[in-house]
């Protein structure tokens, strides 16, 4: 039968009173705490025992002291003096226990105390986890500012799978923050008034599982959507890289301790190791990653086909014949794009009239946006890239400008087009043949090289309408 074992620390620095809790229910099974880190906590087995437990937070304490300094031992030896004996102690908490329920507490100033548990949360968990939050949100800010810029291609690119994990981890670290400080006003406030301490609740392990499981679950959605493995991987090969820097930091600032090396040396030196970790890993991470990952952007978002007169006929529903029916087809391709939030499908086909030579070319998008409420976001957005098909209308001024003041879209009639909406491009006013097309959730970018009869209108209204 195994005499000591190890659990994960799973509480908040500061929650002193779900701490005692857990330690009581662990000595009630028979283990009682005698060692600390900042992952694991290692028990011992003893007789099932009713205990009381007791965390003071001592100030002038650090993780990389190799042993208790003279203040410590002198604090240590009043506590147990005053009935409380020694379990163990990890940087600035001290935990100790009592068989007596009537031992007098050790901290007799509630003021103090709480103001004490503040000094030390302002460093150990204010700061780190304020600058755990600004990484994600400076990243979450860049990703939604690629995606209102340029709403359907983000949808396209299932880039909605990297923006919910970074949302949830900023949320996460904002709420361990927003959860302390609204404990120390109220129990700031409850002590300044006699009403003793406050009791703490955190829920950081509940809360931290359940952002590791949105995280892996979107990446594996967005690795799965766009059939690229390097996103999954990175965060594969980013869990590996926390892991080996926890590992190798953690065990050698316990060896140095062992070896009773100075605070100082300790923490040079385990911060040396934890570079060297941190690029070590990153180097192979970085490797594995490139392995993993597409050729071009290409091989995951296109699928460009060139087809024959006949295969573009099987495939699109609607082609140059459709309107001329002189026509000899030159060239044509498709291209499919399915995500989880949208769909498209876009075509291009070149064509000529056999007896006069004449060239026609049609191009055009089909957008599918599956999420109905994005619609009129997707519109406007793309009325602001002024683009089909990825092909920009450039108006040039004599200084290389694009003057797109120049340009703007006008509404025309939808019910010859069967549609819900119905848009022309204009240029100073005058419209060219670059039509907008809506119907319920889909959208279609629709550009022929030739003004649309009446007759034709009629055609894509029979194609895409209702």
């Amino acid at each position: 039968m195994r005499e000591y074992r190890k659990f994960f620390n799973r509480f908040a620095p500061y929650d002193k009173t779900g701490i005692c809790k857990y330690l009581e229910n662990k000595a009630a099974d028979g283990w009682l705490l005698v060692d600390m880190s900042s992952i694991m906590w290692e028990y011992k087995r003893i007789e099932p025992q009713k205990l009381k437990f007791n965390i003071s937070y001592v100030n002038k304490s650090s993780a990389y002291d190799y042993g208790l300094t003279e203040n410590q031992l002198s604090f240590v030896e009043y506590c147990e003096h005053s009935g409380w004996k020694f379990a163990a102690s990890f940087d600035h908490t001290f935990v100790f226990y009592t068989d007596n329920e009537n031992t007098v507490p050790i901290e007799t100033d509630t003021v103090v105390e709480v103001e004490n548990i503040h000094y030390i949360m302002k460093r150990k968990l204010l700061v780190p986890y304020l600058l755990l939050t600004v990484s994600p949100i400076i990243n979450l800010s860049t990703r939604l500012f690629d995606f209102f810029d340029d709403t359907v291609a983000q949808l396209l690119s299932n880039t909605v799978f990297l923006i919910i994990p970074l949302l949830f981890i900023a949320l996460f670290f904002l709420s361990e923050m927003f959860e302390y400080i609204v404990w120390y006003i109220r129990a700031k406030k409850l002590a300044s008034l006699g009403g003793g301490f406050l009791s703490t609740k955190n829920f950081s392990n509940i809360k931290g599982i359940a952002v590791l499981l949105i995280t892996l679950i979107s990446l594996f959605m967005y690795s799965v959507s766009v059939g690229d493995s390097s996103g999954m991987t990175a965060v594969l090969c980013g869990i590996l890289v926390v892991v080996a820097v926890l590992l190798f930091t953690r065990g050698t600032t316990a060896l140095l301790k062992k070896l009773n090396v100075p605070k100082t040396v300790n923490l040079a030196v385990s911060i040396a190791v934890c570079l060297a970790v941190v690029v070590a890993c990153l180097h192979l991470s970085v490797n594995t990653i490139m392995k993993n990952s597409p050729d071009s952007v290409e091989d995951i978002y296109s699928n460009i086909q060139y087809l024959t007169a006949a295969e573009f006929s099987e495939a699109a529903p609607l082609e140059i014949a459709d309107f001329i029916k002189e026509t000899k087809g030159t060239k044509a391709w498709v291209e499919n794009q399915s995500a989880v939030c949208a769909e498209k499908f876009r075509a291009v086909q070149c064509a000529e009239n056999p007896a006069t030579k004449e060239e026609y070319t049609l191009k055009y998008t089909v957008f599918e946006i599956k999420l109905a409420f994005l619609r009129s976001a997707c519109i406007n957005n793309l009325f602001d890239k002024y683009s089909v098909l990825g092909n920009y209308l450039h108006l040039e001024s004599s200084s290389g400008k694009a003057l797109l003041d120049r340009v703007s879209h006008r509404k025309i009639a939808a019910d010859v087009w069967s549609a819900d909406e119905a848009y022309v491009l204009c240029v100073d006013g005058q419209a060219i043949n670059r039509y907008l097309l809506c119907y319920g959730n889909k959208i279609v970018e629709l550009i022929p090289s030739w003004t649309l009869t009446a007759e034709q209108v009629k055609i894509v209204a029979s194609t895409f309408g209702k």
